[in-house]
């Protein structure tokens, strides 16, 4: 999956500035791997691929074109390895992130560093640390700009993320591998 994830970082139309992969050898998790990787890029903007994700060719030049005034560029994603119920494909609204932790748009998005430091970066001590970054981001008053489309893909499989999540809500067992290996800013 990693090495599908870098090809699509290399299919870009808009070529990022920089391109970093960190490996998570000390499972430290996905919050303090992505403070480790922000803090040590050179960019203005970030955006954020786990290794078992991948970006459309036009992701990143999609998200671009609408940065001009937001400090955080947003889309949809499609879900690959499960069959959804429904996923949610309303107007984003930043106020549903203080009520609720799914707003259709959270994962692969891009935002300013400037914003990161705003808000502290990630805090490594919660589920959902996307979701999490985006709400406290809406506190600060982060302007938003969705993207009514999809422009990444969300690979669902037995040990991604997504299973504490699903745990939580179906107080079912969660599984031994709880994060990903590698991610990419």
């Amino acid at each position: 999956m990693l090495a599908e994830a870098c090809a699509s970082v290399a299919a870009q139309t808009l070529q990022p500035a920089e391109h970093l992969i960190y490996v998570d050898y000390k499972y430290d998790g996905p919050a303090a791997l992505i403070n480790r990787m922000v803090a040590a890029t050179q960019t203005p903007w970030i955006s954020i691929l786990a290794d078992d994700d991948l970006y459309d060719p036009d992701h990143l030049e999609t998200l671009a074109a609408r940065s001009k005034k937001a400090d955080i560029v947003l889309s949809w994603s499609r879900i690959e390895g499960k069959e959804e119920k429904k996923q949610y494909r309303g107007k984003f609204n930043p106020d549903e992130l203080l009520k609720k932790r799914d707003t259709g748009m959270r994962g692969c998005f891009m935002f300013r560093k400037s914003l990161w430091e705003r808000v502290d970066g990630w805090r490594e001590d919660v589920c959902l640390e996307d979701w999490d970054f985006l709400a406290r981001a809406h506190i600060k008053s982060a302007r938003f700009a969705p993207v009514y489309r999809e422009t990444w893909t969300y690979r669902f499989h037995d040990t991604n993320c997504s299973h504490i999540y699903a745990a939580v809500i179906n107080k079912t067992p969660l599984p031994d591998k709880l994060y990903h290996l590698a991610r990419h800013v």
